[in-house]
């Protein structure tokens, strides 16, 4: 997206926008918060109807929740984890994990008494090489493993 010739035209008429979009499709939240506080010195939101610092801070933290699982190694993430994340108080992130189900970014379990968070789906933020190799290893896999049931199947039939 930010290859497009309209984006891309922004870097230089509105160089505070782009930056800003910059940071919704890749970065973290620590960088939104750091160019929030430049933004604000500046009265970009003030002069920016459409946009608040409220909601953007909110819909950074979902997009940091997104990235979380989709950069997890397991499909288990812990509060802390998230707490730490989204740079909130460890009673907020049940809310948290509910906001960003509600708006369809993840689909997810929390286990309360462990305090953990199962990601079965997410929406991933960026979509590169490495994300590919993973398609095609999942992707392997499952042919894989149809394989053994057809071969299972086969076997059963001719028994």
């Amino acid at each position: 997206m930010l290859k497009l010739p309209a984006v891309l035209a922004l870097k230089n008429s509105e160089p505070n926008l782009y930056k800003l979009l910059t940071i919704f499709t890749q970065g973290t939240l620590e960088e939104y918060m750091g160019f929030s506080a430049t933004l604000a010195s500046q009265e970009f939101f003030t002069s920016n109807d459409d946009l608040t610092e409220v909601q953007c801070r909110k819909n950074m933290r979902l997009l940091s929740l997104c990235s979380l699982a989709s950069d997890s190694k397991t499909s288990e993430i812990s509060y802390a984890e998230i707490k730490e994340a989204l740079d909130i108080h460890l009673d907020e992130v049940e809310d948290w994990v509910i906001a960003a189900r509600g708006s369809g970014m993840i689909d997810a379990k929390m286990d309360q008494i462990r305090e953990i968070v199962t990601i079965n789906r997410c929406v991933v933020r960026k979509f590169g090489k490495e994300q590919w190799l993973a398609l095609q290893t999942k992707l392997n896999l499952w042919k894989e493993n149809i394989r053994s049931v057809l071969d299972g199947l086969k076997e059963q039939q001719e028994i």
